[in-house]
Order: structure tokens, then C-alpha cells, then sequence
């Protein structure tokens, strides 16, 4: 394999936060409650049985959530970031070609790329409303693609796809005999009344999640996948030269989080804040008359277009430097003419932050 750099990953680790006074770059919640406060008690510290493939209860848990049998449940020891990994590892090779959405999650992309498979990109602009273009799917798809690479919430606008749209690409991957690899992190900001998982639309779809955006859990590094009982265990395979078994620690916390009603409190919680940011935000842009959107569907991030700007890259290091406020440009998703926002902080360092990126273009229009 021919591992490509994660651009986006390393810009945001070599940032030095310290200095950040409105933090509107980062994508996930800060999770307010302790883990003692959710129920996690010094139980999950204690030996327990070895789980060469993960631990069977958790698998069940998860499998619950998802309506599919738990051997579909891939649990490797890592975020979502290893599970698309896996998945793409197993199913794409040199000879192989993948259908990938445009604008995307960076290092999902360089992922699909270290595989060494031939990337087909797949619009979804924003005069489409970020919107997957089924006739240019139709069009792109043919028996090289073995897989189509979708983000779930769409990373970086936040909107969702309808779910028809979804059963359509399910419908022609199935034709062509290719998979759609779904990344759903940031799913669960949806209400659940109208959320609906992937893999319960067609069998094509695979589905990868994990306990970060919505929870802001990045740090227990527990993510895990969905997908037909064989891709689980090639993925499996692929994992033993990774891994030897999944961290014991990890995975009790998240079993407890689950069985004590945590993973529900934080969820409600994220969701409420997520609406009430959206609407701050959407109020911001339809006063900056420079600025333009796609209001996303839920969730804590959106993509925001600056009209005078073909490329943003100096407004975002304006604001870095000069006004001590982050977001991310538009050039880490293939769209210089705009910045990624994100809004998952306390409304109140969302609302000085608006007002520094004002300021910043009213000095850059001056």
C-alpha cells in the first residue's frame, strides 16, 4: 500500500490551541458530564474475559442499535478512521476503482487513495444543495468501482441525503457488484424519530460510527462497523496484522455507556445544543451579506461560502493569527472559496466568534 498523508490531520495537530479563543474548528461536542456522572464505575478496570474479536456483549449492544445480527459488527480497537480503513483495505485494490463524494472528509479520501485504488470523484456541490447527483453516479458506475464512499451526515456541509436517494445508489452498486461505504459519525444528530441507518436501506451499504462528534468521546477511540458477516471477517483478518486484540478498557466503558442510559443522555443533549447553535449561525449569514450556506439538515458543522473569495486561506489565517479565532479553509475539503465551520461549543464563545469573522471580513473588504 501507498499510504498518502492525512493534510487536514496534520494541520490540526500542529495547531497550538492554547492560543484559540473561539475554537470554531473543531466537529464534535465537548461532552459535559464525567464519566463517573454516566455511570461508568471502576468495574470497567477489572481483568475480564479475552475477546480476540470484541466483546461479545458490546457486539450485541451495538447490533440492537442497528437491527442486523451482531457477527455483522466489526469492533477493531480504533475510531471510525480504522474501520473505513479496514473496510477499504478489504475491498479495493490496485486494479480497482472507487467512487468517492467531492467535497469530502480529507482523510477519508486519503484512505480510499493509500489503497492504491483509481478515486472516481462524485459531485456533490453546493449549487446541488450538496445533494448526491444520481445521474452522474449512474454515469460514473461500472465494474472497475467496487466502492462508493459517502458521509453521512455530508462532511463538511452537515446536510443528510434522502433516504430514496440512498436506496437508489444501493440499487446500481448492487448492479455492478460494488459496495457504498457510509460514514455516519455525525447520524445521530438527527432526531431518532427520523433517523435511520444505512445498512437498513438496501444490503449494499455498509455503515462505519464511532463515539465521537455527536458524543464527544474521541479520546476511548471506539469506533465500529456494520456490514455483511464476510466483509466483517476479511476485515477481521486485515486487523490481526494490525492489532491483536481489541483494549479491554475501552470497550467496557462503552458497554456500560450503553446499558446505563449515558450514550441516550449525552445524545439529547448534543442534539438540543446542535438546534440552538444552528439557529445562531443561520441568523449570522443572513446578516453578513457576503456570506452564503446550505443550511445543514442537523448536526454542528456547516460549510459557509464567501462571495468575494476565490480562495480563503488567508481569512482563515487572519482570523488565527490577528483575531485568535479558528475555522477550517475550504482548500482541506477541494472548495477554496469557503471555510468549514464548526458550532459545537457554549453559545457564548459561538457568538464572539461570529463576531470576529465579521470583523475579519470587514477588514478584508475594506
Amino acid at each position: 500500500m501507498d499510504f498518502k498523508p492525512a493534510l487536514y490531520m496534520e494541520y490540526m495537530k500542529s495547531q497550538d490551541f492554547s492560543q484559540i479563543e473561539c475554537n470554531l474548528a473543531m466537529s464534535d461536542i465537548d461532552c459535559p458530564y464525567s464519566l463517573a456522572e454516566l455511570g461508568i464505575t471502576a468495574r470497567v478496570l477489572e481483568t475480564g474475559e479475552y475477546h480476540s474479536y470484541g466483546n461479545p456483549e458490546l457486539k450485541e449492544v451495538i447490533a440492537e442499535q442497528y437491527g442486523v445480527d451482531p457477527e455483522q459488527v466489526l469492533i477493531p480497537g480504533g475510531g471510525s478512521s480504522l474501520c473505513n480503513f479496514l473496510v477499504a483495505a478489504t475491498l479495493l485494490g490496485h486494479k480497482d476503482q472507487a467512487l468517492v463524494e467531492r467535497p469530502t472528509y480529507e482523510p477519508l479520501r486519503s484512505t480510499i487513495e493509500s489503497t492504491g485504488a483509481e478515486i472516481l470523484n462524485l459531485p456533490r456541490s453546493y449549487h446541488n444543495s450538496f445533494n448526491v447527483d444520481l445521474d452522474e453516479l449512474n454515469h460514473l458506475m461500472n465494474p472497475k468501482v467496487k466502492l462508493v464512499v459517502l458521509t453521512r451526515l455530508h462532511n463538511p456541509s452537515g446536510r443528510d441525503m434522502e433516504l430514496d436517494t440512498l436506496l437508489k445508489i444501493g440499487e446500481k452498486a448492487a448492479e455492478t457488484g460494488a459496495y457504498v461505504l457510509v460514514d455516519e459519525v455525525y447520524l445521530d444528530f438527527l432526531p431518532e424519530n427520523i433517523r435511520k441507518p444505512s445498512t437498513s436501506i438496501h444490503p449494499r451499504l455498509i455503515v462505519t460510527s464511532s463515539f465521537t462528534k455527536v458524543y464527544g468521546l474521541g479520546t476511548l477511540r471506539m469506533g465500529w462497523a456494520v456490514a455483511p458477516k464476510d466483509l466483517v471477517e476479511q476485515c477481521c483478518r486485515i486487523n490481526n496484522v494490525l492489532g491483536v486484540v481489541p483494549p479491554m478498557v475501552p470497550e467496557q466503558i462503552s458497554l456500560q455507556l450503553f446499558q446505563s442510559g449515558g450514550i441516550s443522555r449525552i445524545g439529547a443533549y448534543a442534539r438540543r445544543g446542535a438546534g440552538e447553535n444552528i439557529a445562531s449561525v443561520a441568523k449570522f449569514i443572513a446578516s453578513q451579506p457576503q456570506l452564503e450556506w446550505v443550511e445543514p439538515s442537523a448536526g454542528i458543522i456547516g460549510f459557509i461560502r464567501v462571495k468575494s473569495m476565490e480562495n480563503t486561506d488567508p481569512l482563515a489565517e487572519k482570523l488565527r493569527m490577528k483575531f485568535r479565532t479558528m475555522v477550517i479553509p475550504g482548500s482541506h475539503f477541494d472548495m477554496p472559496d469557503g471555510f468549514r465551520l464548526g458550532f459545537g461549543c457554549d453559545p457564548s464563545e459561538l457568538k464572539e466568534g461570529l463576531r470576529r469573522i465579521s470583523l475579519a471580513l470587514n477588514e478584508t473588504d475594506s
